[in-house]
């Protein structure tokens, strides 16, 4: 009665005699379940709280590790703009220099034809000057040509062309294609085959994948990782941020070789044995008609442009 607040409804001495109606002992028992069931109740609905009040501090902190991430990632984006606006500005003070130089330049050769020396002497100056303002031309020419703007078509194009022959690789789009790194890793690998190697990668690896690439690619190519792991593996990828990171590769590779065109891999394309030494012998005793050297012409010409 004074513990649990149940009504004494039984006297002792009834209970020790026998004599207590049956009915009471009942009634007064069924109290006792009541107050258990109400106790239990109770206990479960502040259990209930304190769930929800966990529940609620793990959605704080999600919240707010979602905050930081997002602050971070934005920080890293301003950071790469204004990186790539300091390289923009660069780039133009150092055309501009290089404009001035080759400018001077021919107003030296100019300057030198115009003066009676003799063959000898003239021939040898002026060969100098045209070294170097050839030097200066091809120097300016890959800067300008690393600023050169592609549209979105064009990028998707030469990235496709680039990695046709690998492995686990078909680039589509800018977003689910490159989840699993395997098409960045192939991107990095037709640049230079000797920083990566593309047959150790398993797709099922994709953060390894993707860290490794963009490391890669910054520490041997000189590409900035304006994106990280993270930007590939979001559930709704920001393919802009991959479309403006992987049209570094195509400056860079404009700057180098000059234009967009990607050679064919020519052991891709052609029968192994063909480029086996040790067959050839059998090759050159073998007879072939206008079918088969079309064939093969069109096998070694399919990836060039304009053939």
């Amino acid at each position: 009665e004074q513990k649990l607040g149940i009504p004494k409804l039984l006297d002792t001495e009834d209970l020790l005699s026998g004599n207590v109606d049956e009915r009471a002992v009942i009634l007064y028992s069924s109290m006792f379940f009541h107050a258990y069931v109400a106790d239990e109740e109770k206990r479960q609905l502040v259990e209930a709280k304190k769930s929800r009040g966990q529940q609620i501090a793990e959605l704080k902190e999600n919240l707010e590790r979602e905050r930081a991430e997002k602050e971070r990632l934005e920080r890293e984006r301003d950071e790469a703009r204004a990186r790539v606006k300091r390289e923009l500005d660069d780039r133009d003070a150092l055309i501009a220099r290089l404009r001035a130089r080759i400018k001077e330049l021919l107003e030296e050769i100019a300057f030198l034809q115009a003066r009676g020396l003799s063959d000898s002497e003239l021939q040898k100056m002026l060969e100098q000057k045209i070294r170097h303002l050839q030097a200066l031309l091809k120097t300016s020419e890959a800067i300008e040509s690393s600023m050169q703007s592609f549209s979105k078509e064009e990028i998707l194009e030469w990235i496709q062309r680039m990695t046709s022959n690998y492995d686990n690789v078909e680039v589509k789009d800018f977003g689910d294609s490159f989840r699993d790194g395997m098409a960045l890793s192939a991107l990095v690998h037709a640049m230079d085959p000797k920083i990566i190697d593309f047959k150790s990668l398993d797709p099922s690896n994709a953060s390894d994948n993707l860290t490794s690439a963009l490391r890669i690619a910054q520490d041997e190519l000189g590409i900035p990782a304006s994106v990280n792991a993270h930007t590939f593996e979001a559930e709704e990828i920001d393919q802009q941020r991959v479309l403006d990171y992987v049209s570094t590769f195509l400056k860079k590779y404009v700057a180098e070789y000059g234009s967009t065109a990607v050679p064919p891999e020519v052991n891709r394309s052609l029968n192994r044995d063909i480029l086996d030494p040790t067959k050839a012998s059998s090759f050159h005793a073998d007879k072939f008609t206008k079918e088969d050297i079309l064939e093969w012409a069109k096998k070694t010409t399919d990836s060039y442009d304009n053939v």
